[in-house]
């Protein structure tokens, strides 16, 4: 599963922390900013992290809709087509999220398991439609001799050895954990 990002003011850490907490004792990877190492460039990093989140969580509050950074990583998810999981922590909804369907936190109660299996229905329903993409956009191998086919990643590359050895080394990416692999078929 992917990380979530959730995006909030500093004046509502308290929250976000337990939400946090919260989210990952439910089995969830979380990305909150407090978590960029001395010495990086905090704005790159967090474009990094909303660019490969798999969901963006906002915590909306009257501070967070001053917050100039919040802002901008709302602009940013909705232009990278991110799923937004709103949580309404105090104040209005906020126009550039109305039509969403929102968990009302005003109480400072954290979200209920509805919250949870909606967040873990998308990421299922999510990665398993990026893993058909990525699979279906994939080339085959196809050795008639030996009766064997495999989809390999995009700029993988292919060394035939004879006697139906052939070898696949493949660029790593999401959800690969292995960097090549040997076939022999049975002769």
């Amino acid at each position: 599963m992917g990380h979530i990002f959730v995006s909030y003011s500093h004046k509502d850490k308290d929250y976000v922390h337990r939400l946090a907490d919260a989210l990952q004792s439910e089995g969830f990877e979380v990305w909150i900013d407090d978590r960029i190492d001395y010495g990086t460039r905090w704005t790159r990093v967090i474009e990094d992290a909303v660019d490969s989140c798999d969901v963006f969580i906002l915590v909306a509050s009257e501070n967070s809709h001053k917050s100039e950074w919040v802002q901008n990583e709302l602009l940013r998810a909705q232009r990278k087509e991110k799923k937004i999981f709103p949580i309404l922590l105090s104040g209005d909804s906020w126009i550039s999220i109305e039509s969403t369907q929102f968990f009302d936190a005003q109480t400072g109660v954290l979200p209920n398991q509805k919250f949870y299996s909606g967040l873990r229905n998308y990421l299922k329903r999510h990665l398993e439609s990026l893993r058909n993409i990525f699979v279906q956009s994939w080339p085959v191998y196809r050795n008639d001799m030996i009766r064997f086919s495999v989809n390999y990643p995009i700029g993988g590359i292919i060394q035939q050895y004879g006697n139906g050895v052939v070898k696949i080394d493949m660029p790593v990416v999401g959800g690969i954990t292995l960097s090549s692999r040997k076939f022999q078929g049975l002769s």
